[in-house]
C-alpha cells in the first residue's frame, strides 16, 4: 500500500489537531511533597499574612523610637528592661513608655514597639539597658504582611511547581494541591526490520532505539508512557496495536512507517480503525515532512517518521504542543529560548516553501552566546547528541548569515541550559 503525501503548513496542522480533538486537562489532588514539577490547575491564594505579625529583623531590644532620641556612644539612654520574647512567642503585653524588651531575629514584636535597637548598640546593666544609637521607626522591623498579604494570588493556574513554590505552599498551610494528571502516551515502534536483540544485528536487523528518545521527551514534557514494543509491517497488527494503545492512554505515538514506501502502513492502519482517521499526513517542515496525525475516537495518533531528526522534530511540532495543552499550558513548541549569534552562514537550497529546522550547539564566549550549526542528514543521531537546541527558519528564506542573532529553541528532553553554563 503506497501512501499519498500532501504537505500542510505546520500551524494549520496544529489548528486542525485542536479542531478534531477536544480532550481537556484532567485534575488530581496530590500532597504538596509530590507536587514538584507538576502544573497547578487552581490559583493558589494566601489566606494569611506573612509574616503574621511585625517581627524583628535583628537580635536586640524592642523599643519606642521616641524613647531613644539623643542616644550616642558618649551619652547613652537608659530604658527599663521588662522581659524578653522568644521565637514564635506572642508578646503577652504591650511595650510601655521608657521600656525595652529583649528580642531575637524573627521574634514577634510587642504592641507599642516601632523599632529594634541591634544588640551591638545596647548594654544590659541590671534591670536597665543602655542604648548608644537612636532608633529609627521601622528600620529594623519586618512588617506583618510585608512578604505576603491575605488574599494575594501566590501562584496562578498553569504554573509549574518549583522547589520554592512547594515550600511556600506548606508555609501557607496548604497540604495538598490540585494539579494536572500526566498525559499518558502509547509508544509503538513500527517495522519488521526492528529488534530489541543485539544478536540479531548480524541477520540484517536494526535495533529499535527511537522509543527511548520519545519516551524521555514525553517524560521531560510532563507526561508518562506505555511502550507497546515493536510491531511488524502488517496492517492488521499495526491497527490492533494503535487500538489497544488508545484504550488506556490519551494519545498514541507511532515511530516509523510514515513515508511513501510499500511497507509504510501506519496511515492505512489508522484509517482502518475508524473516522476521521488520518487528518494530516505531510508537513511543510524539514526534516519532518512525512509526519502527521490521525484521530480515532477523539484521541490523536501522532505519526512520527523513522529518521531520528524527523522523529524528534515531528514530536516537537505536533505531540509536544498537544501534551502541553493536556497539562493546562499554552501549546507552545519549545520549553524555552535563548538568543545567540551564528558562528557561520547556512544556505538552504531545497524545500524553499518549508520551514527548516537546524540543530545547533550553543556555547559561551567572552561577548555572549554563540550558535554553531551541527551538520548532518536526518538519519544521523550524532547531530542531536551534540546539539543544545534548534533554530527555525521561515519559508522562502534561503540564508542565515554568520553573526546573525538567532532564537535557539529548547526542546524537552533534548536541550539543557546547563550544557553551556559557565
Amino acid at each position: 500500500m503506497k501512501t499519498e503525501i500532501a504537505y500542510t503548513d505546520v500551524d494549520e496542522a496544529l489548528s486542525r489537531l485542536f479542531a478534531e480533538v477536544k480532550l481537556a486537562p484532567s485534575a488530581e489532588t496530590v500532597p504538596v511533597e509530590r507536587a514538584y514539577g507538576r502544573i497547578i490547575l487552581e490559583d493558589l491564594v494566601s489566606d494569611m499574612d506573612i509574616p503574621v505579625r511585625n517581627t524583628s529583623h535583628v537580635d536586640g531590644f524592642a523599643v519606642r523610637a521616641d524613647d531613644t532620641v539623643g542616644a550616642s556612644e558618649t551619652t547613652a539612654v537608659s530604658l527599663r528592661l521588662v522581659g524578653s520574647v522568644d521565637l514564635v512567642e506572642v508578646p503577652a503585653k504591650a511595650l510601655g513608655k521608657g521600656e525595652a524588651i529583649k528580642v531575637r531575629t524573627g521574634s514577634y514584636l510587642p504592641e507599642g514597639c516601632d523599632d529594634v535597637v541591634p544588640k551591638e548598640y545596647a548594654t544590659v546593666e541590671g534591670a536597665t539597658v543602655a542604648i548608644t544609637r537612636p532608633a529609627s521607626k521601622g528600620r529594623e522591623v519586618v512588617r506583618g504582611g510585608s512578604d505576603i498579604k491575605r488574599g494575594d494570588v501566590i501562584l496562578r493556574r498553569g504554573h509549574r511547581i518549583r522547589a520554592q513554590d512547594a515550600e511556600l505552599a506548606k508555609i501557607l498551610g496548604h497540604d495538598r494541591m490540585v494539579v494536572s494528571k500526566p498525559p499518558l502516551a502509547a509508544i509503538i515502534s513500527v517495522g519488521s526490520e526492528l529488534t530489541d536483540d543485539p544478536k540479531e544485528l548480524s541477520k540484517g536487523k536494526i535495533l529499535a532505539t527511537h522509543d527511548i528518545v520519545v519516551k524521555h521527551m514525553v517524560e521531560a514534557a510532563g507526561g508518562a508512557t506505555k511502550d507497546l514494543g515493536i510491531i511488524p509491517d502488517d496492517l492488521d497488527a499495526i491497527s490492533r496495536a494503535i487500538s489497544s494503545g488508545l484504550e488506556e492512554t490519551q494519545m498514541a505515538l507511532t515511530i516509523g512507517g510514515s513515508s511513501v514506501g510499500e511497507a509504510d502502513l501506519v496511515s492505512g492502519a489508522i484509517n482502518k480503525i475508524g473516522r476521521p482517521g488520518v487528518v494530516v499526513h505531510g508537513l511543510k517542515l524539514q526534516p519532518g515532512r512525512v509526519a502527521g496525525f490521525g484521530v480515532i475516537g477523539g484521541k490523536p495518533v501522532f505519526i512520527l517518521p523513522g529518521l531520528i531528526q524527523s522523529t524528534v522534530n515531528a514530536f516537537v511540532f505536533l505531540a509536544y504542543p498537544f501534551m502541553r495543552h493536556l497539562l493546562g499550558l499554552r501549546p507552545a513548541r519549545r520549553e524555552g529560548v535563548v538568543y545567540a549569534r551564528m558562528t557561520e552562514s547556512i544556505e538552504f537550497k531545497r524545500w524553499q516553501d518549508f520551514r527548516k529546522v537546524t540543530w545547533v550547539k550553543v556555547y559561551e564566549e567572552e561577548h555572549g552566546l554563540m550558535a554553531q550549526p551541527v551538520r548532518g542528514e536526518s538519519p544521523m543521531f550524532n547531530v542531536l547528541v551534540h546539539s543544545t537546541g534548534y533554530i527555525l527558519t521561515p519559508e522562502h528564506r534561503q540564508r542565515i548569515e554568520k553573526g546573525d542573532t538567532v532564537a535557539v529553541n529548547l526542546a524537552p528532553g533534548i536541550s539543557s541550559l546547563g550544557a553551556f553554563a559557565p
